[in-house]
């Protein structure tokens, strides 16, 4: 945006506040909402922004408590297989280390990573949650949760690549 029109969009700024305060303006509410327009316009906030905040403060929201899930994640071996297919995140000697270790490796890597690298991860495990387990008769078959997302984020992958 240019210059002069920020500066004449704090003077309509400056002319609405006038006629709030000498009473021209008798619905505060839609004042508020003009006003916000208004700055947002000045100042606009992506939603690019928002989500790549947001997508790191979700993720380490919800990952930890799912990662401690033993029935989701029974061994060790799971919660590596799943930080290093999702997130390319490797665990050094993980067979050496406590499940606390690993999860909290695991969740300092995300915090480190640059958030538009998740979006992809984000985006497919939203996905996978939205699936109607009451749709799937698994009752006879024992699946292996870290398995059945792998196989979801890779087929969710190769189809995005497709359209892309």
């Amino acid at each position: 945006m240019k210059e002069s029109t920020k500066k004449l969009l704090y003077t309509i700024l400056d002319i609405l506040e006038i006629l709030r305060r000498d009473e021209y303006l008798n619905n505060l509410d839609e004042y508020t909402i003009v006003k916000k327009e208004i700055i947002h316009l000045i100042h606009p906030i992506t939603d690019e922004k928002v989500n790549e905040k947001n997508v790191i403060e979700n993720l380490i929201g919800i990952l930890p408590s799912t990662l401690i899930d033993k029935d989701k994640f029974p061994s060790n071996k799971d919660l590596v297989k799943f930080a290093e297919f999702s997130f390319n995140i490797k665990v050094p000697s993980w067979e050496k280390k406590k499940r606390e270790e690993i999860i909290g490796r695991i969740v300092y890597a995300i915090a480190e990573t640059n958030p538009k690298e998740l979006l992809k991860f984000t985006e497919g495990w939203n996905e996978f949650n939205k699936i109607d387990e009451s749709k799937a008769d698994t009752s006879n078959l024992k699946i292996n949760y870290v398995d059945m997302w792998l196989s979801f984020f890779e087929k969710y992958n190769n189809l995005n690549y497709a359209k892309e």
